[in-house]
Protein backbone atom coordinates (compact mmCIF):
# COMPACT_ATOMS: atom_id res chain seq x y z
CA UNK A 1 0.00 0.00 0.00
CA UNK A 2 2.37 2.51 1.16
CA UNK A 3 5.92 2.68 -0.38
CA UNK A 4 8.64 5.14 -0.56
CA UNK A 5 8.78 7.23 2.31
CA UNK A 6 11.11 10.44 1.88
CA UNK A 7 11.46 14.38 2.11
CA UNK A 8 10.35 16.14 -0.41
CA UNK A 9 11.92 19.63 -1.52
CA UNK A 10 9.22 21.46 0.64
CA UNK A 11 10.64 19.33 3.56
CA UNK A 12 7.14 17.58 4.25
CA UNK A 13 6.79 13.84 3.34
CA UNK A 14 6.44 12.42 0.18
CA UNK A 15 5.60 8.39 -0.24
CA UNK A 16 3.99 6.56 -2.88
CA UNK A 17 0.46 4.76 -2.71
CA UNK A 18 -1.28 2.00 -4.58
CA UNK A 19 -4.72 0.86 -3.72
CA UNK A 20 -6.78 -1.89 -4.77
CA UNK A 21 -7.91 -1.17 -8.57
CA UNK A 22 -5.26 1.31 -9.44
CA UNK A 23 -2.97 0.41 -12.52
CA UNK A 24 -0.33 1.92 -10.62
CA UNK A 25 0.81 3.89 -7.98
CA UNK A 26 1.29 7.24 -7.64
CA UNK A 27 3.14 9.45 -5.42
CA UNK A 28 1.95 11.93 -2.79
CA UNK A 29 3.18 15.18 -0.97
CA UNK A 30 2.11 16.10 2.83
CA UNK A 31 0.77 19.48 3.71
CA UNK A 32 2.73 20.92 6.15
CA UNK A 33 1.33 20.86 9.67
CA UNK A 34 1.14 23.98 11.99
CA UNK A 35 -0.46 22.99 14.54
CA UNK A 36 -1.73 20.42 16.47
CA UNK A 37 -4.24 18.19 14.06
CA UNK A 38 -5.74 14.67 13.93
CA UNK A 39 -6.38 15.13 10.27
CA UNK A 40 -3.97 15.11 7.82
CA UNK A 41 -3.42 16.32 3.77
CA UNK A 42 -1.73 14.49 1.69
CA UNK A 43 -1.81 15.07 -2.90
CA UNK A 44 -0.85 13.68 -5.81
CA UNK A 45 -1.81 14.81 -9.12
CA UNK A 46 -4.53 13.15 -9.43
CA UNK A 47 -5.87 12.35 -6.06
CA UNK A 48 -6.61 14.17 -2.71
CA UNK A 49 -6.80 12.66 0.51
CA UNK A 50 -7.72 13.30 4.25
CA UNK A 51 -6.96 10.83 6.42
CA UNK A 52 -7.85 10.95 10.48
CA UNK A 53 -5.04 9.56 12.24
CA UNK A 54 -7.02 8.72 15.08
CA UNK A 55 -9.86 6.14 13.62
CA UNK A 56 -7.88 5.62 10.11
CA UNK A 57 -10.63 6.85 8.07
CA UNK A 58 -9.17 8.14 4.74
CA UNK A 59 -11.75 10.39 2.24
CA UNK A 60 -10.45 10.63 -1.33
CA UNK A 61 -11.19 12.12 -4.54
CA UNK A 62 -12.16 9.82 -7.26
CA UNK A 63 -9.40 11.10 -9.81
CA UNK A 64 -12.37 12.47 -12.01
CA UNK A 65 -13.45 16.54 -12.20
CA UNK A 66 -10.36 18.21 -12.04
CA UNK A 67 -7.57 19.44 -10.16
CA UNK A 68 -7.67 17.34 -7.19
CA UNK A 69 -7.56 19.44 -3.90
CA UNK A 70 -9.91 20.02 -0.83
CA UNK A 71 -12.60 21.55 -2.14
CA UNK A 72 -12.91 19.09 -4.73
CA UNK A 73 -13.72 16.53 -1.98
CA UNK A 74 -15.78 18.98 -0.23
CA UNK A 75 -17.80 18.71 -3.56
CA UNK A 76 -17.31 14.69 -3.75
CA UNK A 77 -18.31 14.20 -0.25
CA UNK A 78 -21.38 16.38 -1.20
CA UNK A 79 -22.88 14.25 -4.15
CA UNK A 80 -21.31 11.11 -2.46
CA UNK A 81 -18.74 10.82 -5.28
CA UNK A 82 -15.81 10.71 -3.31
CA UNK A 83 -14.40 7.11 -2.14
CA UNK A 84 -13.19 5.98 1.30
CA UNK A 85 -10.56 3.63 2.39
CA UNK A 86 -9.56 2.52 5.73
CA UNK A 87 -5.59 2.54 7.10
CA UNK A 88 -4.42 0.27 8.86
CA UNK A 89 -2.97 1.14 12.69
CA UNK A 90 0.96 -0.54 11.89
CA UNK A 91 0.34 1.90 8.40
CA UNK A 92 -0.91 4.99 10.08
CA UNK A 93 2.12 4.57 13.02
CA UNK A 94 4.05 4.41 9.82
CA UNK A 95 2.68 7.73 8.29
CA UNK A 96 3.52 9.16 12.16
CA UNK A 97 6.69 8.59 12.38
CA UNK A 98 7.93 9.90 9.10
CA UNK A 99 6.13 13.24 9.21
CA UNK A 100 7.12 13.32 12.79
CA UNK A 101 11.16 13.15 11.30
CA UNK A 102 10.22 16.20 8.90
CA UNK A 103 8.95 18.67 11.31
CA UNK A 104 11.01 21.99 11.56
CA UNK A 105 9.79 26.11 11.83
CA UNK A 106 11.89 26.26 8.69
CA UNK A 107 11.29 22.90 6.24
CA UNK A 108 12.48 22.41 2.95
CA UNK A 109 15.25 22.26 0.57
CA UNK A 110 17.00 25.00 -1.62
CA UNK A 111 14.81 28.56 -1.01
CA UNK A 112 11.54 26.70 -0.84
CA UNK A 113 10.31 27.04 2.81
CA UNK A 114 7.27 26.32 4.56
CA UNK A 115 6.41 25.71 8.35
CA UNK A 116 5.74 22.33 9.69
CA UNK A 117 6.57 22.64 13.20
CA UNK A 118 3.28 20.76 13.96
CA UNK A 119 4.77 17.39 12.91
CA UNK A 120 6.50 17.78 16.20
CA UNK A 121 3.38 17.05 17.81
CA UNK A 122 1.78 14.28 15.61
CA UNK A 123 3.35 11.18 17.93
Amino acid sequence: MFSNFHTNIMGTLSFNLKLKGWRKEQEFVTYPIKEDTKKVFFQSDKRWIELDLESGKACMTNGKGGHPNSWLLAMQKATGQHQEFQVSEMDIQAIKMHIFTTASKLAGKSFVKTDNSGAARII
